[in-house]
């Protein structure tokens, strides 16, 4: 089918050409040729320009495209602690590229060296692998609103990934009582509720005065509801006495355990001040897993006490545990190690810097060294625990 001649009108010694556009509106222009033929040629140009440009996705930085895809992914519900990772991951992408970025200007080479850039900050390749991931969601959000318009696949492939290598650290029986010094004096309850309940950072936070019963503890999960992470825990005596204490001082509605801020930096410190390796709050969860362990309880409760569902299999044999066997393990466990009298040296002499003298943390110790364990035993609870 022969193509329809462009609609050709001279002015003076020019020919300009007029169209409408797909809105409808009435366009014209000049081809800038005295020639008829050379103006015909010059006017479809004109006209195929003028659709495409009008057709042309907008122009987004990379700031405006992960706003509005975290934005979505809080419109969505979901947990606070995945839009906290997300958020993570964002702020590097945005510090290595760059807010006024233009998305459709990423290449494969733009993906490698980021992944080189990482490198050099001491970054493993699973750790850029999950920013890219972050990264590659995000774009098919754009793709969808007309935000980007090349295939994310192409410039961040599937395939971007590292062999993931899990920490084992976990707090050794002797490490403990160092740590629990090094930390100050308000931090101390913190770490005896990571290692008795087993809980991570957000799950603690969400404690408040309804959910601790008499023998036991409801700790809510952070992954949305119906989740297995939604447990009960039964209590051993040195955080029930922490919990009761709390209890008189916190209003209803309030949390137990106010959110630490800068705890991964609190943690580090108090580690160096204790000359032991450092500790992150998922170590503490672990340590209370690896104190299970070793005390011969079967693997299957203390992923039930950790709030873990790997497989549909084993999701099965969590649902057979029930109150009964959490609580028989939880006293299968030996008190947490005792704190002795005399401040450790490594706290006493330590100092961050290698700076020698007895550190203010350590001099208070000596002052609050508890009676029993790490925390008195307690007298229990008048609310009688139950997971209906």
């Amino acid at each position: 089918m022969r193509a329809k001649k462009p609609n050709l009108f001279i002015r003076g010694t020019t020919w300009w050409v007029r169209f409408r556009d797909h809105r409808g509106r009435r366009i014209r222009k000049s081809t800038s040729q005295r020639d008829r033929t050379l103006a015909e040629q010059a006017a479809r140009q004109l006209i195929d320009e003028h659709f495409a440009a009008a057709t042309r996705l907008p122009s987004a930085t990379l700031e405006l495209l992960l706003a509005q895809w975290l934005a979505n992914v809080e419109r969505r519900g979901k947990a606070e602690a995945t839009l906290d990772f997300y958020v993570a991951k964002v702020r590097h992408l945005v510090r290595v590229f760059g807010a006024d970025f233009d998305v459709n200007a990423f290449t494969l080479a733009d993906t490698e060296g980021y992944i080189d850039h990482r490198a050099t900050e001491g970054a493993g390749l699973p750790t850029s692998a999950k920013e890219l991931g972050a990264l590659r969601t995000a774009l098919r959000y754009g793709k969808k609103h007309r935000l980007y318009r090349g295939d994310p696949a192409d410039v961040i492939p599937d395939d971007i990934k590292g062999a993931y290598v899990a920490r084992d650290r976990a707090l050794s029986r002797a490490e403990y009582p160092a740590l629990y010094f090094a930390l100050p004096a308000e931090r101390r309850e913190y770490l005896v509720a990571f290692v008795s309940l087993g809980v991570r950072d957000g799950e603690l936070e969400r404690i408040e005065p309804e959910d601790v019963r008499e023998t036991c503890v409801h700790v809510r999960g952070t992954k949305g509801r119906g989740d297995r992470a939604d447990r009960f825990i039964t209590l051993r005596p040195e955080i029930a006495e922490i919990l009761q204490r709390r209890l008189e001082s916190t209003e209803h509605g309030q949390p137990l355990f106010p959110r630490w801020q800068n705890i991964r930096r609190d943690l580090r410190a108090a580690c160096a001040r204790a000359r032991i390796a450092p500790v992150s709050p998922n170590d503490l969860r672990r340590t209370f897993a690896t104190w299970l362990a070793e005390a011969g309880v079967p693997e299957p409760v203390v992923v039930s006490l950790m709030g873990h569902a790997s497989s549909t299999m084993v999701k099965r044999v969590y649902t057979r545990i029930g109150a009964e066997a959490q609580a028989k393990a939880i006293a299968a466990l030996a008190p947490l190690p005792a704190v002795p009298l005399v401040v450790p040296d490594s706290v006493r002499f330590g100092g961050l810097g290698g700076r020698s003298g007895q550190s203010p943390i350590a001099r208070n110790a000596q002052n609050s060294v508890p009676r029993v364990g790490i925390e008195p035993t307690t007298r229990g609870f008048s609310v009688l625990c139950s997971t209906n």
